[in-house]
């Protein structure tokens, strides 16, 4: 959480770069899949960035971590990034084509 050591109008700073290309990647996506609405994407681009913002100390992880996953039994709970963030975009773009 590094939002608990900066102050508030660098939290604005940030948060508003991350809105406007929110915004930028929501029309992108309406462009390329125009059967989801506009505000459908945004909704998409955010889950998707927060979902990024979740896994990347999981995909990341400190050595004490690869060591321990290195155990038998353990090494598939080690996320592969590109597989899982594959698999949850199809799932969420398959969900939302399907919404009445």
């Amino acid at each position: 959480m590094v939002e608990r050591h900066l102050s508030a109008q660098a939290i604005v700073s940030a948060k508003q770069n991350l809105a406007m290309l929110t915004r930028h990647i929501a029309e992108l996506l309406h462009t390329r899949i125009p059967a989801i609405s506009l505000e459908d994407c945004a909704w998409l681009a955010g889950a998707a960035a927060t979902w990024v913002a979740g896994i990347w100390p999981a995909v990341n992880p400190p050595p004490a971590v690869v060591e321990a996953l290195s155990h038998p039994g353990l090494a598939a709970m080690q996320p592969a990034f590109e597989r899982d963030f594959t698999h949850l975009l199809s799932v969420l773009v398959t969900g939302l084509l399907a919404r009445p």
